[in-house]
């Protein structure tokens, strides 16, 4: 199922981004904000998190606040979760992600610049910052090669 914002999936159509298929993207249900609450319990508040093929964005308000640009950055970024979950499966994915959250923690990286110290959470920024560039350089009329 996709449910992307129309404009942030208009701006990742233009770069030829694809959304994975047979995806959901739950924004502000009581579903949503209730993993964003558990997730904030050990961490700083995420703006989405990702459960196998389930995009959750516990906030409405900020998405709706984040530019069609933004949203589409973010989007891709988690994008990349849900090929990860594909690829590792559930069990491979949690043990990964914990097993380098909590090294990272004990190196004594601070909560917000946690994800620096994640593989899985790298290679998603990378994503996300290749995206974003991507749609700034559109925007601009800059050619891409």
């Amino acid at each position: 199922m996709t449910n992307l914002p129309p404009t942030a999936a208009a701006l990742l159509e233009a770069i030829a981004f694809t959304w994975p298929a047979n995806t959901r993207l739950v924004v502000g249900t009581p579903r949503a904000r209730l993993v964003g609450f558990l997730m904030r319990l050990w961490d700083a508040p995420p703006a989405a998190v990702t459960l196998g093929r389930t995009v959750f964005v516990p906030d409405a308000a900020y998405f709706a606040r984040l530019s069609p640009l933004e949203q589409a950055a973010l989007l891709a970024h988690e994008a990349v979760h849900i090929e990860q979950w594909r690829q590792l499966g559930a069990r491979r994915f949690v043990w990964r992600y914990l097993r380098e959250y909590f090294r990272t923690r004990l190196e004594g990286i601070p909560t917000h610049h946690l994800q620096r110290g994640i593989d899985l959470e790298r290679e998603a920024i990378a994503v996300e910052n290749r995206v974003r560039l991507a749609l700034n350089r559109q925007k601009s009329g800059e050619f891409l090669v």
